[in-house]
């Protein structure tokens, strides 16, 4: 009889644990990412959610949804050839378009090659380059 109580107790605490976990779920933002120069839709454009493995990608249209926690601060979108961009988490806001610009800096000839000298991103064409400048 005993074993019984603590079996049933034992389910008891194991179903009320996924029920809390599961009523502790997160919010779910959307949004559009864009090109700075023509507005035109980014596809394959990659957001983060700051210091996380919560990752997201747009779609054909840019369009993208990810989902945040209670204590997520910084959403990061990043796409090849454009520069990095950080937006602060607003509590109230649940839609974060971004324009993504090129990125034209300056480009590092010569000596040590620096993936992160004037932008955050690098084109892939630019890494091809550098790598047939060693061979």
């Amino acid at each position: 009889m005993k074993q019984i109580k603590v079996v049933v107790i034992f389910f008891l605490l194991v179903f009320s644990a996924l029920f809390l976990k599961a009523q502790v779920k997160g919010i779910v933002l959307t949004g559009k990412v864009v090109t700075f120069e023509e507005r035109s839709p980014i596809e394959g454009a990659t957001i983060q959610v700051k210091g996380t493995r919560n990752v997201s990608g747009t779609m054909y249209d840019g369009m993208y949804a990810i989902e945040i926690k209670p204590g997520d601060s910084v959403l990061v979108f990043s796409f090849d050839g454009y520069e990095t961009k950080e937006l602060p988490i607003v509590e109230e806001k649940r839609e974060y378009n971004v324009m993504l610009k090129v990125c034209r800096g300056e480009r590092p000839f010569g000596g040590t090659l620096t993936l992160n000298n004037y932008c955050k991103t690098i084109c892939r064409y630019e890494i091809m380059s550098y790598i047939s400048l060693v061979i």
